[in-house]
């Protein structure tokens, strides 16, 4: 009995936002150079953000801001970012508030994503116009990340140039 038990809240465990404090890697621990910055949303929240430098021999126009998942923080997408870095790239990760170095946050364990995140992804689509105005804007979103994307579009869909979705959720078209 105990084991059906366990085997039966093992999911429910996985319904759950659970954000990391700690960083498992930097840019710079697997030889990628980057520049760590701080953003500041409109409602007063610091997010942690590094930019990865493209590969100069095949820079591209355009820039990929990742939106993660919900557990972590950007330091488990070390990898990813550059391996698209690599490829021209200019990659943006940023940590959603109460994720990594980013402002703490109260998070609701129980949501599926906070409605607060689609400020952050704002904020960074934002940033990154303004940075980069003669490169397309691109989003690779996540599981979460897809959600907090959709419920952000009608704010930057005049922004942002393409997305790409894994286990998309939303039709940014339909979205709130």
């Amino acid at each position: 009995m105990k084991k059906f038990i366990l085997l039966f809240l093992l999911p429910l465990n996985l319904m759950a936002i659970d954000p990391d404090p700690k960083y498992i890697l930097t840019p710079d621990s697997i030889g990628w150079e980057y520049e760590q910055l701080v953003l500041n949303t409109p409602d007063g929240n610091d997010l942690n953000t590094w930019i990865y430098a493209p590969n100069a021999e095949n820079e591209k126009d355009e820039v990929l801001i990742l939106a993660y998942p919900d557990a972590g923080n950007m330091s488990y997408f070390v990898y990813h970012a550059s391996v698209l870095a690599n490829l021209g790239y200019t990659v943006i990760t940023f940590d959603y508030r109460g994720f990594g170095k980013s402002s703490d946050f109260e998070i609701k364990s129980d949501h599926l994503f906070q409605t607060e995140f689609s400020i952050d992804l704002k904020t960074v689509v934002q940033f990154a116009a303004n940075r980069f105005e003669n490169k397309n804007i691109g989003i690779w979103a996540w599981s979460m990340g897809t959600m907090v994307t959709t419920y952000s579009w009608p704010s930057i869909k005049d922004t942002v140039d393409f997305l790409i979705f894994d286990a998309f959720v939303m039709n940014p078209e339909n979205s709130y």
